[in-house]
C-alpha cells in the first residue's frame, strides 16, 4: 500500500503525453527562434558557432527552469490564465541566466543586443502562440468528453454520497463511470434504480479488466480482517489507479489538499504500472527494437527454420494460446522445438511443462531451447502489441487458472504486458516451474517488477539478459 495522497488522480494519459511533447518542442522552438532572429538581424542564413553555442546554452537553461516551474502540469495545459504567468517567470529567469553568463565570461560585447531583443520577441510570440493552440485543442477535447478521467466508486453509504457530491461540485476533468457495492452493502433504492449503479464486486472487476474506467475510489469502511484483505487482493489485480477515501469528517479539513483535488481526502492504494509518457516510451522502444531485431536476425531465422524442417516433420513455428495483459489471450509464437503432438496434461489438468529429459524435444529443439533462440519469434508478438520486450513471462491459460488459486496475488502479474524476458528470469527463475513454491517465487519477482517499473530497469534487464542466457541452465 502506498501511503501518499492521490495527486495524480486527474492526469489523463493524453494530457501527460502532451506535456511530454511540449517539454521537447518548446526548447527546440526557442533554438529555432534564435537562428531565425540572426537571419533577420544580419540577412545571412548561417549563424557563427559562438551564436549557436549561446543559443544552445540558453535553450538548455530554459528546459531546466521550465521543468521545475509547473508549466507542464495539467492545470497549466488546460488554461492560458494559469500557464502565461508561469511562462513569463521562466522567460525572466532564463534571460537573467543569459545576462549573468555573458558578463561572467566577459563576452557581452561580442553578441548583438538587437539580435537578443529580436530573439526574445520571436520566442515570446512563438511560445504564447503554441500554448494558445494547445490549450484550445485540449479545451475542445475536454468539452467533447474525450480528455476526462473515468472514475468508478466502490461504496453506497454516506461517505460515497459525500464523495459524489464533492466530485460534482468541485473537481473538473472527470466522468463518473458508475457506483459499485460490496457484497454486504445496503443499496439505497433511489440509487439502485439509476444507471449509475453498475453492480457488485464481480461486475467491478469485470468492468475494470475490460478497461471501462481509469480510477477507482473506495469510499467505504475497511476494517482489519480477512474480508478487507480479500477485497484488497481482488482490487490489486485491476489495471487501474485505486484510491481510498478517508472519512467524511475530513472533507472540510484540508486533508490531502493538493493541486487539482480541492479538499478531496484520498490515499493511494495501488497505481497503474504504466500510464502517460512511461507507456509511450515503453511502447516506442518495443516497436523500434523488435522491428530492428527482426531485420537483423532474419538470416538466423532462415537458418533455424531450415534446421527444424530437416530434423523433424511439422511446422517451423509453434503457436500456443497464452494469457497476456488483463488476462486476454493471444497466440504466442516460438520456433518449434518438440515433435508434433498433443501436449500431455498432469493430474491437476494443466498442460505439462517440458522437463529436462523430455522425450518430445528434438535435437535441434534442445539447442534452441537452451540458448533461448526458440523465443525469438516473439519479437513478432512484441511488434503486434501483444507482448513487450520486458515483462512477466506469459503462461498458458490452464496454468493461470491453477496457480491463481494456489499463489497469492497471482493475477496481479497481468497488469502489464508479458515480456520476452523479465525481472524473474534475470534472477534465475527461468524454465520449468514444477512446484507451487517455484511459481510463487517467480510471481513475487513479477509483481515487484510491475510495482517498481522504470525505463532504467527495463534497459538493465535487456542488457543483462544475454549473460543470463549464456551462463544459466534453468531452461531446457
Amino acid at each position: 500500500m502506498n501511503a501518499m495522497f492521490a495527486h495524480r488522480l486527474y492526469v489523463h494519459p493524453t494530457l501527460a503525453n502532451i506535456g511530454l511533447a511540449l517539454r521537447l518542442a518548446e526548447p527546440l522552438l526557442l533554438l529555432a527562434c534564435a537562428l531565425l532572429a540572426y537571419v533577420v538581424r544580419t540577412g545571412t542564413p548561417f549563424a557563427p558557432m559562438p551564436y549557436v553555442g549561446l543559443a544552445v546554452m540558453v535553450t538548455l537553461a530554459y528546459a531546466a527552469v521550465a521543468g521545475f516551474s509547473g508549466v507542464y502540469r495539467p492545470e497549466a495545459l488546460r488554461s492560458l490564465a494559469v500557464v502565461l504567468p508561469r511562462l513569463a517567470l521562466v522567460g525572466v529567469l532564463t534571460f537573467a541566466l543569459l545576462v549573468v553568463a555573458l558578463f561572467m565570461f566577459k563576452v557581452s560585447s561580442y553578441f548583438s543586443r538587437i539580435w537578443v531583443g529580436i530573439w526574445a520577441i520571436f520566442a515570446a510570440a512563438s511560445l504564447v502562440g503554441l500554448r494558445a493552440v494547445v490549450t484550445a485543442y485540449i479545451s475542445r477535447r475536454i468539452a467533447g468528453g474525450q480528455l476526462t478521467r473515468r472514475i468508478a466508486v466502490l461504496g453506497t453509504g454516506d461517505r460515497a454520497m459525500a464523495l459524489l457530491a464533492h466530485l460534482r461540485d468541485e473537481i473538473p476533468g472527470f466522468q463518473l463511470h458508475g457506483i459499485y457495492a460490496s457484497e454486504d452493502a445496503k443499496i439505497p433504492s433511489d440509487l439502485s434504480r439509476t444507471s449509475l449503479y453498475k453492480g457488485m464486486i464481480g461486475q467491478l472487476v469485470f468492468d475494470g479488466l475490460r478497461g471501462d474506467y481509469d480510477d477507482l475510489i473506495v469510499a467505504m469502511d475497511m476494517e482489519h480482517g480477512s474480508a478487507s484483505k480479500g477485497l484488497l487482493d481482488t482490487l490489486h489485480k485491476l489495471p487501474v489507479n485505486v484510491f481510498y477515501c478517508l472519512p467524511v469528517c475530513l472533507f472540510d479539513r484540508g486533508v490531502g489538499q493538493l493541486p487539482g483535488l480541492g479538499r478531496l481526502p484520498l490515499v493511494s492504494l495501488f497505481r497503474k504500472p504504466l500510464e502517460g509518457p512511461g507507456l509511450v516510451m515503453k511502447r516506442a522502444i518495443d516497436i523500434a527494437a523488435s522491428g530492428m531485431g527482426l531485420v537483423l536476425l532474419s538470416p538466423l531465422f532462415v537458418g533455424v527454420a531450415i534446421a527444424i524442417k530437416l530434423s523433424s516433420s511439422g511446422p517451423v513455428f509453434f503457436r500456443q494460446r497464452r494469457d497476456g495483459f488483463n488476462g486476454r489471450t493471444f497466440e504466442m509464437l516460438k520456433f518449434r522445438s518438440m515433435r508434433v503432438g498433443d501436449a500431455p496434461k498432469d493430474a491437476s489438468g494443466k498442460e505439462q511443462q517440458a522437463t529436462r529429459s523430455d522425450p518430445r524435444i528434438t535435437t535441434v529443439g534442445r539447442f534452441i531451447r537452451r540458448t533461448s533462440i526458440d523465443e525469438l519469434p516473439q519479437l513478432i508478438n512484441v511488434l503486434q502489441g501483444h507482448m513487450s520486450l520486458v515483462g512477466p513471462r506469459p503462461h498458458v491459460p490452464s496454468h493461470n487458472s491453477y496457480y491463481e488459486v494456489m499463489v497469492d496475488r497471482y493475477a496481479s502479474r497481468h497488469k502489464m504486458k508479458p515480456g520476452l524476458t523479465g525481472w524473474a528470469q534475470l534472477n534465475g527463475l527461468r524454465g520449468e516451474t514444477d512446484t507451487v513454491d517455484k511459481m510463487a517465487k517467480r510471481v513475487e519477482y513479477d509483481i515487484w517488477y510491475v510495482e517498481n517499473w522504470s525505463l532504467a530497469m527495463d534497459l538493465k534487464i535487456l542488457a543483462f539478459t544475454p549473460f543470463v542466457v549464456a551462463f544459466q541452465r534453468g531452461a531446457y
